[in-house]
C-alpha cells in the first residue's frame, strides 16, 4: 500500500520519485526519465510492535504500519523517513537511492538513525531550513530546525534530531496528516481514524496488513 512520496531533482530536473510502501515495508524509487523503478528494503522501514499503540484524545488504536512519512531536503542530498509504528527517524543519502545498482549492503552502510521522537507521526514535509511532522498524542505539529542542528553537529552526515518546537496545540489537529509546504505556508489535513469503532477499524486495516488482532 503506497502512502506517501517525495520528489528529487537532479541537474535541475525533477527526476526521481521516492514512494513509501507502508505494507510491504519498502522504499520504491521511480526514475521519471528512464521510466525504470527499483526498491530498497531495510529493517528501519518496518513497524515495531512495542511502538504500535497510538493514543489520540484518550482513544487508542494499534498499528504495525511501516515506512510512511518521507521527505527530501531542499538541496536534494538526503531523504528522511520514519514508520507509523516507530519513534525512530532515519536519514539516507539520495546518491544511494538514485543508483539502481545499489544493493541492500550499500543501503545498510549509509542509512543512519538521527534520533528518537517522543510521539507518533504519520507524515513528514520539509522547507528550506526545517522539517515538520505531527505529534499525534499531543494534538500538535513539531518543527525540527535541521539547519540549527547541522551547525551544532558540524555536518548533515552527523546531524541529530534535537531542536524541536511545538507550533500550536489544539484539538483541531486531531490526527494531522498529509502535510505540505507551499509559498511559505504549511498545509495539512486531519482525519478521525482514532474515532472509528475498533471492530470496523480492525477489519479495514487488517485487510491492508496494517494492524494485528
Amino acid at each position: 500500500m503506497l502512502f506517501d512520496l517525495t520528489l528529487d531533482r537532479d541537474q535541475g530536473l525533477t527526476r526521481y520519485v521516492y514512494v513509501a510502501d507502508s505494507i510491504a515495508n519498502n522504499l520504491i524509487v521511480v526514475d521519471a526519465v528512464t521510466n525504470a523503478s527499483w526498491l530498497f528494503s531495510h529493517p528501519s522501514m518496518e513497524g515495531e510492535a512495542s511502538a504500535g499503540n497510538i493514543t489520540v484524545n484518550g482513544e487508542t488504536i494499534f498499528s504495525r504500519g511501516g515506512i510512511n512519512g518521507i521527505s527530501t531536503t531542499s538541496d536534494f542530498k538526503f531523504v528522511y523517513y520514519f514508520c507509523v509504528a516507530s519513534f525512530k527517524t532515519w536519514q539516507i543519502p539520495t546518491s544511494i537511492l538514485r543508483n539502481p545498482s545499489a544493493d541492500s549492503i550499500a543501503f545498510d552502510e549509509n542509512v543512519r538513525m538521527i534520533g528518537i521522537r517522543q510521539h507518533h507521526a504519520v507524515s513528514l514535509t520539509s522547507g528550506t531550513r526545517s522539517f515538520f511532522f505531527p505529534a499525534l498524542e499531543i494534538n500538535d505539529i513539531l518543527k525540527w530546525d535541521r539547519t540549527q542542528d547541522i551547525q551544532i553537529d558540524g555536518s548533515e552526515e552527523e546531524v541529530n534530531l534535537r531542536s524541536l518546537q511545538r507550533l500550536s496545540p489544539t484539538t483541531a489537529l486531531n490526527f494531522a496528516d498529509g502535510m505540505h509546504i507551499d509559498n511559505g505556508f504549511l498545509y495539512f489535513v486531519t482525519n478521525k481514524l482514532h474515532k472509528v469503532p475498533f471492530r470496523q477499524l480492525w477489519i479495514l486495516l487488517a485487510m491492508m496488513g496494517q494492524i494485528l488482532p
